[in-house]
């Protein structure tokens, strides 16, 4: 089985991933977790927007090597989790999946949360509305089309 985990920056599909691969060990199946932020082009070979490499447009991500590495996985595990914020944007990428689960949460959460993201060092607000924009455009398209059977709504 493949599981496609999708959302929001921050919105805790790393999370939910690594849950589900424990509650899958647990009941003694093989489980891989493919992270797609793992899938993206060397940043210097990144769209650009402003000083700042953009991570939150498709043409950050290498899909074919995505979907490679899901088929080879799905040979090998009885279960693989692919959790990110573009990981439902390829169709053939998104078709591979038995399962979808995308994660749910409002502008305001998401500000709260990338506000306290410190990888980067701090954010500009110009910056933070462009991954909620680019959020809104690339990975809810085919959820906003109804292709998503599971929808959950972060209730904190």
């Amino acid at each position: 089985m493949v599981i496609g985990i999708g959302g929001a920056s921050r919105s805790g599909k790393s999370s939910l991933a690594r849950q589900l691969a424990a509650e899958y060990k647990a009941a003694g199946k093989s489980v891989l977790v493919l992270d797609q932020d793992d899938f993206a082009f060397p940043e210097a070979d990144l769209p650009r927007i402003r000083d700042r490499a953009d991570w939150d447009q498709p043409a950050s991500m290498d899909f074919r090597r995505l979907q490679e590495h899901i088929w080879a996985a799905w040979a090998r595990y009885e279960v693989v989790l692919v959790e990110g914020i573009l990981v439902f944007y390829d169709p053939e990428v998104n078709a591979l999946f038995d399962r979808r689960i995308f994660l749910e949460f409002d502008k305001a959460r998401f500000w709260e949360r990338r506000k306290q993201e410190t990888r980067w060092g701090e954010e500009p607000d110009w910056y933070l509305e462009h991954v909620w924009e680019a959020h809104l455009k690339y990975g809810r398209r085919n959820f906003e089309n109804g292709r998503f059977p599971i929808e959950i709504r972060d209730s904190k």
